[in-house]
């Protein structure tokens, strides 16, 4: 009989510890602008078998992405492991 009135409020318990939480997640502040500066937008390759200015080929397992933020124009590419 406790463990039928107990399961409820714990799950109710953690339903709202989870929306407190939620709540405290602060939103990104800033334009890419304001982040980073102004900058001339790349529009060199990207992929990982030609990424970057240099034209780097990726190591096995690793992507070419762009920088400085997937949001913001780029400012170049380079490898990495996702």
């Amino acid at each position: 009989m406790r463990f039928t009135l107990t399961l409820p409020l714990v799950v109710a318990a953690c339903a709202i510890a989870g929306l407190a939480q939620a709540a405290n997640i602060a939103p990104r502040q800033g334009t890419c602008e304001e982040n980073y500066g102004t900058y001339p937008e790349y529009t060199g390759p990207c992929e990982p078998s030609n990424c970057g200015a240099r034209g780097t080929k990726c190591n096995r397992g690793q992507g070419c992405v762009i920088y400085p933020a997937f949001g913001c124009p780029a400012q170049g590419c380079a490898c990495t492991y996702y």
